[in-house]
């Protein structure tokens, strides 16, 4: 079998993958949350500070390099799913290059097909590759600048020291914190392989001087701008999430908090490959010594050490693992004997074959992985879109309609209590509002049901308003 040309072919079904019908499904919450903030900072022509309703957000510690691109493809292509999802796939497909080269150079060429399907085709790192959010991004920047250190180690490349320091600062400018563990995994591997020798290296030391000059201004300016108020917010979530936990109400997702919940994640998502990769994982501890495995272990195990030991464990967190996880499972497969292998890449090719040809023919992904949870309520933007101010919504449900509503019909949703909705139902004054149908049944029944005037109506939800002038 030619390599070489399973190779590229297996690149050509990564390509169909991960670009195809990229905007053919809704945003997901916080997918909507960044592009609207892309959008607003584009229109304010403020590039430096995150906005979300016209003011200031640092809430979600989100440093603006997801922004920065949104923006780009937003200028060019307008503020679209597909324009907001590119960025995150251009360097998803990256990401499954530049790790097929690395193990393709490093272990072996058949290794490096392996690593191609395997990353590809592994669920969490697919879905943010076509996803309008932070992890995609981080985790190949996280996992870029991983492999410039070791080309950068092998071969005394001063120019991948200094990708490498690219590399990290865009991880750090991407995620704030967790890019940081580029530095201590590799801290780890120094001191495990007494390769002291990279940090005599000056260009070693270049590359933590470029990392920081591109970590540094931004945060300087954002600090003389807001003073306090920006490091509260920037750093508040970050605090939460490794120290104190996330306070009662402020997270839908606490039961992903418990100490198991990244194994329960790779047990319900990592299939096929997770027989393989735990295979993969006792074959390196054996060979722990040879420096190469020692840096993959040390790539692996030291972020995954830090998120479990953080206070809030969410499944997006490790999405930076699954690139050497793809390492260590491809370079699993390439133990087989010769045959068993040669019939691998032929089931293998085989079934990625059917499943390029059966993502053309019909939108299986954008069915099945991309978000769903707009699909039901995106139908009332076209009629918010148009009402002639903003929109109030309960507690329940309420960063959902502002999530959409922001992002696809331009509205601020103003969240109230229910005593709130009630009174301001009963004000007399013209308003307008959107609710669960749950909740709409039982608001009617408290007002004059004359006064209130439904614009529209989707599965689940109803967009209405009140005292309007016939």
């Amino acid at each position: 079998m030619n390599i070489k040309m399973l190779f590229a072919f297996a690149l050509m079904v990564s390509a169909v993958v991960i670009f195809h019908r990229l905007g053919e499904a809704p945003l997901g919450g916080d997918d909507c949350y960044y592009a609207q903030v892309s959008k607003e900072m584009a229109q304010s022509g403020d590039y430096l500070t995150p906005r979300n309703g016209g003011r200031p957000d640092f809430h979600t510690s989100k440093p603006p390099v997801l922004y920065w691109m949104n923006i780009a493809t937003g200028k060019l292509f307008g503020f679209t799913n597909a324009a907001m999802r590119l960025p995150s796939a251009v360097l998803g497909f990256v990401g499954v290059v530049c790790c097929a080269l690395f193990v393709s150079r490093y272990f072996s060429p058949t290794a490096g097909l392996f690593s191609v399907i395997i990353l590809t085709f592994s669920q969490q790192y697919l879905y943010h590759a076509r996803s309008a959010v932070t992890d995609g991004p981080f985790a190949v920047f996280f996992s870029l600048a991983m492999i410039a250190f070791w080309v950068a180690r092998a071969h005394r490349s001063a120019s991948f020291y200094y990708l490498f320091g690219i590399c990290a600062g865009l991880a750090v400018m991407t995620r704030q914190v967790p890019g940081l563990f580029i530095f201590t995994a590799i801290g780890v591997y120094v001191i495990l392989a007494k390769d002291t020798a990279v940090i005599r290296t000056p260009h070693f030391w270049g590359a933590l001087f470029v990392a920081a000059a591109i970590i540094l201004p931004w945060h300087i300016v954002m600090y003389q701008r807001y003073g306090h108020a920006f490091l509260k917010q920037y750093f508040g979530v970050t605090l939460m999430t490794g120290i104190s936990g996330y306070p009662a109400g402020y997270s839908s997702s606490a039961s992903l908090n418990p100490w198991h919940a990244y194994f329960d994640i790779l047990l319900s998502n990592y299939w096929p490959w997770l027989p393989f990769m735990v295979y993969g994982v006792c074959r390196f501890f054996r060979q722990w010594r040879t420096p190469l495995v020692m840096y993959v272990l040390c790539w692996v195990f030291v972020p995954f050490a830090i998120f479990q030991m953080a206070k809030v464990k969410q499944f997006h967190y490790i999405v930076p693992l699954y690139v050497p996880f793809a390492i260590i499972a491809a370079v699993a497969f390439d133990a087989f004997k010769p045959v068993a292998k040669r019939w691998t890449i032929i089931v293998l090719c085989v079934l990625i074959s059917a499943l390029a040809v059966a993502y053309i023919a019909y939108p299986i992904i954008p069915l099945t992985l991309d978000s769903r949870e707009f699909r039901d309520t995106i139908t009332l933007a076209p009629a918010a879109r148009v009402v002639a101010g903003d929109i109030n919504a309960g507690e329940v449900g309420y960063s959902h309609y502002n999530n959409c509503l922001m992002f696809y019909a331009d509205k601020i949703v103003i969240k109230n209590t229910a005593a709130q909705l009630t009174d301001k139902m009963r004000s007399g004054v013209p308003a307008f509002f959107v609710v669960p149908k749950e909740l709409f049944d039982s608001l009617v029944k408290q007002v004059d049901s004359d006064q209130i005037h439904i614009l529209k109506t989707s599965e689940k939800s109803v967009l209405f308003a009140t005292a309007l002038q016939k």
